[in-house]
């Protein structure tokens, strides 16, 4: 199967989640997505830094716009964890699909910083990202 890669906002390489390929039944699902990941490979990450307005960022990514996993995330857990908490009387409702996943090599770091909010439609914004 070919994969269609994309570049996202931020530079990194993003794919879409029907593109992926099955891992052997043999493994589990941890390993699938270790190998999953490795496939579709991490791109280096950087920035112009804080003199430029920019966190410090040296690192390796991937980008996967992917609502099923962001579902089945959502609803292994964190669901029950946001239930009580408002913000501006706002409740959480589930996150966003674009998932990232960052791998770093000894010295690399990614800095401070503070995400924008993304619409993603339906009346639904991206407000915190950890």
């Amino acid at each position: 199967m070919e994969e269609k890669e994309e570049e996202d906002e931020d530079g990194g390489r993003e794919v879409a989640a029907d593109q992926k390929q099955e891992g052997s039944p043999n493994q589990s699902p941890q390993r699938q997505q270790h190998l999953y990941a490795e496939s579709v490979g991490f791109v280096h990450q950087g920035s112009l830094g804080p003199a430029k307005g920019e966190a410090y960022r040296d690192n390796e990514r991937i980008s996967v716009n992917d609502p099923v996993l962001a579902e089945c995330i959502w609803e292994s857990g964190l669901k029950k964890v946001f239930d009580d908490i408002k913000v501006q009387e706002k409740v959480a409702v589930g996150l966003n699909p674009n998932i990232r996943f960052y791998r770093y090599k000894v010295g690399q770091r990614f800095g401070r910083h503070i995400d924008e909010s993304v619409d993603l439609g339906e009346g639904c914004k991206t407000q915190y990202t950890y």
